[in-house]
C-alpha cells in the first residue's frame, strides 16, 4: 500500500470525507462542522493507493498554524494516517 499526503484545492472532496466521519458516523451537527474557515485554510488529503481516505485542514494566522478537521474513513483507520 502506498500512502501520500498531498495539498489539495478540492474542498468539496474534503467536505465529503468530513461529512461521512463527523456528521454521519459521529453525529456532529452540520452547523458545527461546516464553517467559513474552509475558504482560508490549506487542505490536505491522505491518499491510500490513490484513493482519498482522509483529510485535514491547516489554518495559518501570522506565524502560527492550527491543524484541525482531521478525519480518516473507517476502512483506513488504525494505520496511523491521522498522525502522519
Amino acid at each position: 500500500m502506498t500512502l501520500q499526503i498531498v495539498e489539495t484545492q478540492d474542498v468539496v472532496l474534503c467536505r465529503q470525507l468530513r461529512r461521512v466521519v463527523f456528521i454521519e458516523e459521529q453525529g456532529v451537527p452540520e452547523a458545527d462542522e461546516v464553517d467559513d474557515l474552509d475558504d482560508v485554510a490549506r487542505h490536505l488529503l491522505a491518499l491510500l493507493d490513490g484513493v482519498a481516505v482522509g483529510t485535514a485542514r491547516l489554518l495559518v494566522q501570522g506565524d502560527v498554524g492550527k491543524i484541525g478537521r482531521v478525519c480518516v474513513l473507517a476502512q483506513a483507520r488504525g494505520a496511523g494516517l491521522a498522525r502522519r
